[in-house]
């Protein structure tokens, strides 16, 4: 069997990017209680995208659900305290 590559692959970007001075985040879309204790257990930063604002067939957000994800974005990043001194929507 295969082994699943995300978390090593998450763990090399989360070393890349606060080797360079940033904070490192994931989205995720739809539960994965794998993936969540993952998270949790490396203190990565990390907020749920789900929503049923999405094209037929269910796969892309619609403009609705890419207005939806952006605001759920600047809020997780704002109540953070990881957007630019200045930033302004």
């Amino acid at each position: 069997s295969k082994t699943d590559p995300t978390t090593a692959i998450l763990q090399a970007l989360r070393q890349y990017v606060t080797r360079h001075g940033a904070t490192f985040c994931v989205g995720v879309n739809g539960h994965d209680a794998a993936l969540e204790n993952f998270l949790n257990r490396w203190n990565i930063p990390h907020l749920d995208l789900s929503t049923n604002l999405r094209l037929k067939g269910g796969w892309h957000w619609s403009a609705a659900g890419n207005s939806w994800v952006a605001d759920q974005i600047e809020t997780f990043l704002q109540t953070r305290h990881l957007l630019e001194p200045g930033y302004r929507s």
